[in-house]
């Protein structure tokens, strides 16, 4: 144990879990061993490696020194380089880190969690308009030549139906899709939740020709001439011009 003066000028004893980033650290583990995502796991590591290096710029380093004030201050610095949209993401990593402190029990009986002081940040939510049908028949077109034109207008009618995410698009296989019905069956969607989507007959008539047009790896939506990986097929989605 060691000793701290925090400003009500009150000793307290600190034990090793009241550093910050052993916190974090301990925080972090709860998350992978509840079987989050591995892109929500990323969210909370980034937005608190964030937090961690301002709390350092500022000389803290233990979790009883954090008050509603400082985190307003750090709202306000990350508005100078962040939309609002990014610093209500760095609130909500906050919030989620500070209750799970305040669940585990982790701090003595006085402590009081500072984030319950904190407003959320005022974020506008602007309706986003759709894709010009100019700007869609471009990408179409920008996807017809070469080796993989098919099925890369295939994949993006597929998407411009569904709406589905380029991870959940990557983990197709031709057995989750009805071409004769149009229906298509989202394994593991966010929230690891399956879900059914539909989609259209030009949408069919183009997934249709582009399996036909296909010589090997058919159980596999998205791989082309000898591919075998999800992380190749994943890099060329994201990588194309569609």
């Amino acid at each position: 144990m060691i000793q701290s003066k925090i400003e009500n000028h009150r000793t307290l004893e600190i034990s090793q879990e009241h550093f910050l980033t052993i916190a974090i650290d301990s925080f972090l583990v709860d998350r992978k061993a509840s079987g989050l995502a591995g892109s929500t796991v990323e969210f909370y590591t980034y937005r608190l490696q964030r937090f961690t290096e301002y709390c350092e710029s500022q000389a803290v380093q233990y979790i009883q020194e954090i008050n509603a004030d400082f985190l307003r201050q750090y709202l306000l610095a990350l508005g100078e380089t962040h939309n609002p949209g990014g610093v209500h993401g760095n609130f909500r990593a906050l919030r989620v880190f500070l209750r799970w402190i305040e669940a585990e029990e982790i701090m003595p009986p006085e402590w009081k969690n500072p984030i319950r002081r904190v407003k959320p940040p005022r974020v506008d939510l602007l309706p986003i308009g759709p894709v010009p049908l100019e700007d869609v028949h471009k990408l179409l077109d920008c996807g017809t030549q070469g080796d993989y034109a098919e099925r890369d207008r295939a994949i993006f009618l597929f998407m411009l139906d569904t709406g589905v995410r380029a991870g959940e698009l990557c983990n197709l296989n031709w057995d989750d899709l009805d071409l004769a019905s149009g229906v298509a069956l989202i394994r593991q969607s966010k929230g690891r939740r399956p879900r059914i989507v539909c989609f259209g007959r030009k949408t069919r008539r183009a997934l249709n020709k582009y399996y036909r047009s296909r010589k090997e790896n058919l159980g596999i939506m998205l791989a082309g001439p000898g591919e075998h990986s999800k992380v190749i097929r994943c890099t060329r989605l994201r990588r194309t011009e569609v």
